[in-house]
């Protein structure tokens, strides 16, 4: 079985039903699974044999290389000192990094010594030469596939070496691995043509062993202009599943890392096993640092779980090795409970506090409506109404206006809250099922119609004859 994280091939001999999954590696496969995941882009070193380092080799425990992107290479001086989890190295050499096709024109000048022209300054120059006498858009087909983008196979298969396929969009990964220049249409002939036109004048030049000029091409495409941008597009569906394992079959890419260290196999094998402080531009953040989300949530970026059969001796053993570092899963349960229970409490205060100030409200309107009826209240209890007659009757009120206030804001404001629940990034923060909607509203009746009839009870305490003299509740 091909495994990413090794280029060793690995017999599997027996299958185990379990509900876990592990990996088992050695040496430095062990450093590719546990750095390259674990710590993603957040530690910026990599071994010798896993990227494109073409210096001398370096000295175990003593020596580091930098590859960095062109802009940043001088950020680095030969002869500096690192450190890399805890443990000081001297920088040997900086190399050229190339990341992405924007950089095309920088490999050009620091490999070849070249300074490519841009479409203008190529056409001013065919001027100069010609006189004026050529074919402006055939100059601009010369310009790209047979000038500018001479050297852009080797630019890519060197980005190849260093970020894999991962670091390309489909064009430019066909021009990488099948020598394909259609992608090039689509950036870079905007000056002069259109993607088509380029594309056609390609295939031109395949059976006429030329270029064309505009009369020409305009002659061979007819009104067939589009089929040749039909055709590119056809080859994604063509080169579809290659594109696909290639890409996306190897993993999670992180993105493009600019400025990057290099240390012998053998030290970053050991670094799998390491911790320790970095330096700024090693690693951003101490990489085992807990972040705090404004919620009191927790975040732990680069924590390892780490499975065993005795609990007990693994974290002794662990302990010993990594100190402070470690953190048993009771530890991380108990965080975690503290900061749920901080959340509830804060969500509890919040819901309560709303529901007080929509009972204070409902509280003082039926109070103003019960002490302007004070005398119809009274003549009601002098006939002989029963108070449970006039408390239903005020219920029934304390409901209606329920009704026609919060229960209408609330479903409104219960429509939008479930409706942006159902957007990734919400899908937590904003978690309201409607069970949970449907408790709420059942809360809110209760409270409000109780403190709907409150006004009413208490002056239903009074006698008829207290109620009709007014008395002042």
């Amino acid at each position: 079985s091909d495994s990413y994280y090794s280029d060793e091939k690995i017999r599997i001999i027996g299958v185990v039903a379990s509900s876990e999954k592990a990996i088992y590696l050695k040496g430095i496969n062990t450093a590719k699974a546990v750095l390259g995941n674990q710590y993603s882009n957040a530690l910026n070193v990599t071994g010798e044999s896993l990227c494109a380092y073409n210096g001398a080799p370096l000295i175990a425990g003593e020596q580091v290389a930098v590859l960095s992107a062109p802009a940043y290479a001088d950020s680095v001086v030969i002869g500096s000192k690192v450190t890399v989890m805890g443990k000081t190295y001297t920088v040997a050499s900086v190399e050229y990094k190339y990341t992405d096709e924007t950089q095309y024109e920088l490999f050009v000048k620091n490999k070849y010594g070249i300074e490519l022209l841009d479409y203008s300054k190529y056409l001013k120059k065919l001027k100069d030469e010609n006189g004026g006498a050529f074919d402006a858009e055939r100059a601009g087909f010369i310009w790209l596939y047979d000038y500018y983008s001479l050297y852009m196979e080797d630019f890519l298969t060197e980005i190849l070496a260093s970020e894999g396929e991962r670091a390309f969009s489909f064009g430019f990964w066909l021009f990488a691995k099948h020598g394909d220049p259609s992608c090039l249409s689509e950036r870079y002939c905007s000056d002069y043509s259109n993607e088509s036109r380029s594309l056609a004048a390609l295939e031109y030049k395949k059976e006429n062993g030329e270029y064309p000029d505009s009369g020409q091409l305009d002659a061979a495409i007819g009104s067939s202009q589009n089929k040749y941008w039909d055709e590119y597009y056809s080859l994604e569906d063509q080169y579809y599943y290659e594109y696909d394992r290639d890409v996306y079959g190897s993993g999670y890419y992180y993105g493009k890392n600019y400025f990057q260290y290099v240390m012998s196999d053998a030290d970053y094998t050991a670094l799998a096993y390491t911790t320790g402080e970095c330096s700024q531009d090693v690693c951003g953040y101490d990489l085992f640092e807990t972040y705090e989300y404004a919620d009191g949530s927790v975040y732990y970026p680069h924590y390892m779980l780490i499975c065993a059969y005795d609990i007990e001796e693994a974290e002794r053993y662990l302990s010993s090795e990594y100190g402070d570092s470690l953190m048993t899963p009771k530890e991380k349960l108990d965080l975690m409970l503290k900061y749920q229970i901080m959340d509830m409490t804060v969500n509890l205060v919040s819901l309560g506090t709303v529901i007080a100030l929509i009972c204070l409200c409902i509280y003082l309107i039926m109070r103003s409506s019960v002490m302007s009826r004070v005398k119809e209240i009274g003549i009601y209890r002098a006939i002989g109404v029963s108070k449970r007659n006039l408390l239903f009757k005020f219920l029934i009120e304390a409901v209606v206006l329920t009704t026609c206030s919060v229960f209408v804001g609330y479903v409104i404001a219960s429509g939008i809250i479930m409706r942006l629940a159902n957007v990734a990034l919400l899908e937590t923060a904003l978690y309201f099922p409607f069970w949970l909607a449907l408790a709420l509203l059942v809360l809110l009746y209760a409270v409000t119609a109780l403190f709907g009839v409150l006004p009413l009870a208490v002056l239903l305490r009074k006698t008829p004859s207290e109620i009709l003299a007014k008395y002042d509740i």
